[in-house]
Order: structure tokens, then sequence, then C-alpha cells
């Protein structure tokens, strides 16, 4: 599992992972996927869910390459998904030492 982690440059061993915070509600996975395909291939996509099913406006989309998500951070950092202005993040394992709590 992957938690969001620093921002424009990335932690030391960087990951082609990012979390996308701040998506709107109504999102699927599909569509979330399609958004950022834009750029590079998209590996993976998972728009994160509480346990009724609900979205918690937030997700993880997976690159082939550290520079294909570095890419689209430039690219889509501070833009909007519908009328949802979104944040990205490099995501980092769950577990990381580095991570505030």
């Amino acid at each position: 599992r992957m938690v969001a982690g620093d921002r424009m440059g990335g932690p030391p061993g960087a990951t082609s992972r990012l979390c996308i915070k701040g998506i709107p509600a109504h999102l699927d996975n599909k569509r979330f996927r399609e958004h950022f395909a834009e750029v590079a291939e998209v590996t993976d996509a998972r728009v994160c869910t509480g346990p009724d099913g609900r979205s918690r406006c937030f997700g993880f989309i997976g690159f082939r390459t550290e520079k294909d998500a570095k890419r689209a951070l430039r690219h889509f950092s501070n833009t909007f998904i519908d009328t949802s202005k979104i944040s990205i993040e490099f995501a980092r394992p769950m577990g990381d030492e580095s991570i505030s709590r």
C-alpha cells in the first residue's frame, strides 16, 4: 500500500506512483485513469473508497517509469478535474518512517 509523499522533487528512491488528492467524489477508476493517460502510459489507477463504497476524494496513479510520473506531476500540479482542484505528491510505501503522523 502507498501513502502520500513529497511534492515536486520526490522522496529519495521516488517511485512511479503518484497520490492525487482533491478528486471529485463522482470520479470513477476508468475516468481517473483516462485523465492521467493524456501525459504518459498509466499502469494502474485506483480511487480510494471508504467502507460504505463512497469516494474518499483521493487516489493513486501508477506510471511505467519514474520519469513518466515526474512529467505527470509537473503537468497536472495545481490543475482541475471538473471543478475540483487537485494536488499531487509522490506516493510512499505505508510504514515509511519519513511520513509524519
